[in-house]
């Protein structure tokens, strides 16, 4: 019988939320090798580094529900690691993406779109804040915007069946965060199992978006801007 500890993990669960992780790790690997002559220097880096902090998000999270479903121990900083990484990640996925339609590379010429997300509290005492709701808050601002570049992505390829998956991905990451809201000591494992389910069906969708995109010949494709003029990358 396998161990469930007091927050309705178990180690069948721990290892089926590596599932969505590494689906997500494949589609960022695609859009790295397709975007790689598309993207100047520093949005490039932003979208390496998106990608990396998103799965390392995802894979300390996967390890945090393996050791407490084992009954090891509840390494509370695996968890808490989460949402600021996974937040901050999709706003760098987000950023990098823009610069893929609104940063010109021409020759010796580079410049950065940098999407601004500057949070400083200002507080009259030191107090204890625990929620994670501004680390929701900025997730879902640069989930957005990469979904979107995903789409407006596979509108320019003129691939449908892309941009039906992308809109599937983001409805189903953003019931994700629903499923979040209704954990309650009652139902706890049901709904895990369920957000797991979510999850998988949400980043399959991503997948299957990116590698569409990427059988339809991304790496190739020259967008244009306004006026048909060429955006060209050398």
């Amino acid at each position: 019988m396998f161990l469930l500890d007091s927050q309705g993990f178990s180690i069948p669960m721990a290892f089926v939320d590596l599932i969505p992780v590494i689906l997500f790790f494949i589609s960022g690997i695609i859009l790295l090798n397709d975007l790689y002559n598309k993207l100047v220097k520093g949005n490039y880096a932003l979208l390496a580094t998106g990608v990396s902090m998103i799965f390392l998000a995802g894979l300390l999270k996967a390890i945090h529900k393996i050791l407490a479903g084992a009954g090891v121990c509840d390494f509370t900083a695996l968890n808490k690691s989460f949402f600021p990484m996974q937040s901050f990640g999709f706003v760098f996925l987000g950023a990098a993406l823009l610069g893929l339609f609104y940063t010109k590379r021409h020759h010796e010429e580079k410049t950065l779109v940098v999407v601004p997300f500057l949070f400083i509290p200002i507080l009259t005492e030191l107090i204890e804040y625990n929620s994670s709701m501004p680390f929701v808050i900025i997730q879902v601002l640069g989930a957005t915007v990469f979904y979107f570049m995903i789409f407006y992505i596979g509108l320019k390829m003129k691939s449908i069946s892309s941009m039906i998956l992308t809109i599937l991905a983001f409805v189903t990451m953003l019931c994700m965060g629903y499923l979040s809201s209704k954990f309650s000591d009652g139902d706890l494992a049901k709904l895990n199992w369920i957000a797991e389910v979510v999850n998988i069906v949400s980043q399959g969708a991503l997948l299957g978006s990116v590698f569409i995109l990427h059988k339809k010949g991304l790496n190739n494709f020259i967008f244009k801007k306004r006026g048909d003029i060429e955006w060209k990358y050398y």
